[in-house]
């Protein structure tokens, strides 16, 4: 088998499989769009679902801001102290 046989043999197959990937490239590519395009109609319910049920089992805290930085600080020391 002559040399250009083989080299045309080899451009073909390579031309077969550059198409087959670019196909399948392009057929990704639009999945994608479209699943995008999809998402935010399915997520609107779900929204709507968390938002009613956000503040439920959540307790309410009195805490000021410096007690909130003394708890912060004593984390921290704590962390520190354990981590050495």
């Amino acid at each position: 088998m002559p040399v250009s046989d083989l080299m045309m043999s080899g451009l073909g197959l390579m031309l077969w499989g550059m198409g087959t990937v670019f196909s399948f490239l392009i057929l990704l590519v639009f999945t994608l769009l479209g699943v995008s395009r999809l998402a935010p109609l399915l997520d609107a319910d779900e929204v709507e679902q968390e938002s009613l049920q956000t503040n439920v089992g959540v307790p309410r805290t009195n805490a000021t801001g410096a007690d909130l930085v003394a708890a912060i600080t004593a984390a921290v020391t704590r962390f520190r102290a354990t981590h050495r």
